[in-house]
C-alpha cells in the first residue's frame, strides 16, 4: 500500500468532476484549503468512490476498468442512484473515474466502498469536502468551488 499519509495529502488536493444529474454538463469541484466553500447545488451529500487501485496498490489499466465495469453493474443492481465522476491531480499525473452516489447515507457509501476494497471516499456536502477512511479510520476536510464544464473534463 502506498504511504497512507501521502495518498490522504493527494486527495485533498484532487479536482472532482461530477456528471450532473440528467447529463446536461459535469460539474468540477475545487479544493479549497482555506476553508471557503460554494453555492450548493443539491438537496443531499453526494459520495464519490472508484474501484480503481484497491488498498492504495496500484493495478493494470485492464484490471482496474473490469473492477470498474463490476461498481457499475452492483449499483444497477442494487439500484443506488449514481451518475459519473472522476477524480484528478491538478496536474493530470493522477485520474481515476468512478460514481457519484446520489441519495445515499454515508454509512451504505462506506459499505459499497470496503466492498471494492477502496481506502477512502469523498463525501461532498454544503459546509466542506471530506475524504473519509473506508478501510481505515479517519476524516479530513476542505472547502471547495464549483464550476460547471458543459463538456466535462476529457474536454480540456
Amino acid at each position: 500500500m502506498a504511504d497512507r499519509s501521502e495518498l490522504w495529502r493527494t486527495w485533498l488536493e484532487a479536482h472532482l468532476w461530477i456528471e450532473r444529474p440528467g447529463g446536461d454538463g459535469w460539474w468540477h469541484i475545487s479544493p479549497r484549503p482555506d476553508g471557503v466553500v460554494g453555492e450548493w447545488p443539491l438537496a443531499t451529500p453526494v459520495y464519490l468512490l472508484t474501484a480503481y487501485n484497491p488498498r492504495g496498490e496500484d493495478l493494470p489499466l485492464e484490471e482496474n476498468e473490469k473492477r470498474l465495469e463490476e461498481l457499475a453493474a452492483y449499483l444497477q443492481k442494487e439500484l443506488v442512484a449514481a451518475v459519473r465522476s472522476l477524480g484528478a491531480s491538478e496536474d493530470g499525473s493522477w485520474m481515476e473515474p468512478g460514481f457519484a452516489l446520489l441519495d445515499v447515507a454515508e454509512a451504505q457509501a462506506l459499505a459499497i466502498a470496503r466492498r471494492f476494497e477502496q481506502a477512502a471516499i469523498y463525501a461532498w456536502r454544503a459546509e466542506r469536502l471530506e475524504v473519509v477512511g473506508a478501510l481505515d479510520e479517519g476524516r479530513t476536510s476542505v472547502g471547495w468551488s464549483l464550476d460547471e464544464e458543459p463538456r466535462g473534463p476529457a474536454s480540456d
